[in-house]
């Protein structure tokens, strides 16, 4: 999985990390388009496989995905799933009113980019009991040094309290392809 790849892989270039970060976002906007929020996106379920020497990653672990609510209908499924840091703050104070908005996962691969360029777990020394009431009150990681600014920006829209300011996948999607065309990243990657 990601997380073991990012923990083993020391010396990745950003590079690859944002092919990384622009493979799940891929992965996202395919679900989102098909009305699919995944609920318990995180680096243990995002699994990288190699194609010569490119990592190619993909979302994983579909066991608490659904389809995603219209306005008008009741949200009957209140249950939390996941790891604590990727959990969108919302869902932790109310499940019942945002369990099936896309823009959950939306917070989640912001926590993943963030874990991507720091190459560590999030809040890893934080007991999770505490971390789920410091996320409520709006703790978030802080950049690491050396993340490309763009970079650390998309994962921090990705963050806002209010899912509505959140971008969309597509928008993470077109926001990391104008980063690589930007830092002159081969396209054929």
């Amino acid at each position: 999985n990601l997380r073991k790849y990012l923990e083993i892989n020391l010396n990745l270039k950003w590079q690859d990390r944002i092919h990384m970060a622009k493979d799940i976002a891929s992965g996202l906007v395919f679900l989102h388009d098909n009305n699919i929020v995944h609920r318990d996106l995180h680096t243990q379920n995002v699994l990288v496989k190699f194609e010569g020497p490119k990592a190619i990653v993909k979302i994983a672990d579909f066991g608490h995905s659904s389809y995603a609510s219209s306005p008008d209908l009741d949200n009957q499924d209140s249950e939390v799933y996941g790891i604590v840091a990727f959990i969108d703050p919302n869902l932790l104070k109310d499940s019942r009113l945002y369990n099936l908005d896309k823009k959950l996962d939306i917070y989640s691969i912001g926590v993943i980019f963030w874990e991507i360029s720091s190459r560590r777990p999030p809040f890893r020394s934080v007991h999770q009991d505490v971390l789920a009431f410091l996320i409520i009150n709006g703790a978030r990681e802080t950049s690491v040094e050396g993340t490309p600014s763009e970079y650390g920006r998309i994962y921090k829209l990705c963050w806002y309290d209010d899912p509505q300011d959140r971008p969309s996948a597509s928008e993470v999607y077109n926001m990391l392809n104008v980063l690589i065309e930007s830092y002159g990243i081969l396209k054929e990657y």
